[in-house]
């Protein structure tokens, strides 16, 4: 397709360098608690800007949240894509079998580095209307 749908996987890693460094403060052994704190919340919105500057072409926006130690990725396609064009990613997305892989590996690298492994990592995509493409949780 010309660009990578997932987007947020390495934004993630700049992130984990500050849940890292809060868990080891003693901050918390849930990641809800983790990333409510001023400085997780400052770095994440640092994040999501550079990422819709570097994706503004695909991505009118892009989530994070957490509840507990659920992690959930919202992205929403921009305005330009077409239903066609939105059917074709749904299709991508839905034949593509490494996301067992790729949530695990997401799960992998918050533990790593924050000592809290999350429950579920969700990914949902929607059209720029709010409609929901696609969803995986694991």
């Amino acid at each position: 397709m010309g660009h990578n749908v997932r987007g947020g996987a390495e934004e993630m890693k700049r992130i984990l360098v500050v849940m890292m460094a809060l868990s080891i403060l003693g901050m918390s052994k849930n990641l809800e608690k983790l990333m409510s704190s001023a400085m997780a919340k400052k770095e994440f919105e640092k994040v999501k800007t550079e990422f819709l500057l570097d994706n503004g072409e695909v991505y009118s926006d892009y989530k994070m949240e957490i509840s507990g130690n659920e992690l959930i990725y919202s992205y929403y396609f921009v305005k330009e894509y077409d239903r066609e064009k939105l059917d074709v990613i749904k299709k991508a997305l839905e034949s593509d079998d490494s996301w067992a892989e790729t949530i695990e590996n997401v799960k992998d690298d918050i533990e790593q580095t924050s000592k809290i492994r999350p429950d579920t990592v969700t990914f949902i995509y929607f059209s720029f209307d709010g409609s929901e493409i696609y969803k995986i949780t694991q």
